[in-house]
């Protein structure tokens, strides 16, 4: 699948309370829905630090990323989140409970694909604000905003996550806080050599999805290449995607984990 152009709109916001973090690692509740998803404008908090030295301005830098911090809009809060993040007991506000630290995933669309994307570790900077307008002729909807700041988790330093909905991970997406591996695993595929006297080009074990693939085949001195099987993603594709002629094998587009089977002969 192509990759966008442009993305564009907001749907199916999750939220998922943080059940326990530390540099041991990080568990999350259940994901719950806010309906009415509005706008989410989130800048990056990234801080860059240069040092002069020998007559050179910017003779050393060093760059931090501290996450992201901004608003997002939403029709109304649900109850299950004035409950489990902003610590509200029974609709009653206290002073002296602290809100929760949560997770947020969220939907967009692509003109090619949609995608979907996870901050890890959020905080609210404070608390919604209390906005209500009478009722007249011009009739507004009043609407709720959260000021959050996503920050890098403890463990592994992890802020956001993005996958397309040709990835693995994007199918259950919403029923649980993805974990970063699950990102790198989806975005990769494993690549399987089973090679009989014979050599491949090709020395890794992973290949990137959507990206092309090629490895050059040769058999070792005094032996004539026999028998040569190109599966990806469980499809035999020897016939489009090996060359017998040069040995070079050619995948447009990894889609799938690639085993290649090769056997020479004396």
């Amino acid at each position: 699948m192509a990759n966008n152009k442009v993305k564009y709109g907001i749907k199916n916001l999750y939220v998922a309370k943080i059940t326990s973090g530390s540099a041991e690692g990080y568990t999350y509740g259940t994901p719950f829905r806010i309906p009415g998803a509005i706008s989410m404008n989130l800048e990056s908090q990234m801080n860059v630090t240069n040092v002069a030295a020998d007559d050179i301005k910017d003779y050393a830098s060093e760059t931090v990323n501290n996450g992201y911090e901004g608003t997002i809009e939403v029709a109304t809060l649900p109850e299950q989140f004035e409950k489990d993040i902003l610590g509200d007991v029974g609709g009653v506000e206290n002073s002296e409970t602290k809100s929760a630290e949560f997770a947020i995933q969220c939907e967009f669309i692509g003109d090619q694909k949609k995608g979907r994307f996870v901050f890890w570790r959020c905080q609210l900077t404070k608390r919604p604000t209390i906005s209500q307008r009478t009722k007249d002729e011009n009739f507004q909807i009043d609407t709720d905003t959260l000021n959050i700041k996503s920050m890098p988790r403890l463990n592994d330093y992890a802020i956001k996550g993005k996958c397309y909905e040709d990835w693995d991970v994007y199918e259950d997406f919403f029923n649980a806080v993805p974990d970063p591996d699950d990102f790198i695993a989806a975005e990769t595929a494993t690549v399987t050599q089973t090679l009989t006297h014979a050599a491949s080009s090709f020395t890794g074990t992973q290949a990137k999805k959507g990206e092309a693939f090629t490895a050059t085949l040769t058999e070792s001195v005094g032996y004539t290449m026999g028998t040569v099987t190109v599966t990806m993603g469980g499809t035999d594709i020897t016939s489009t995607a090996y060359d017998s002629e040069t040995g070079v094998i050619t995948i447009a587009e990894v889609t799938g984990n690639i085993v290649i089977t090769a056997t020479a002969s004396a």
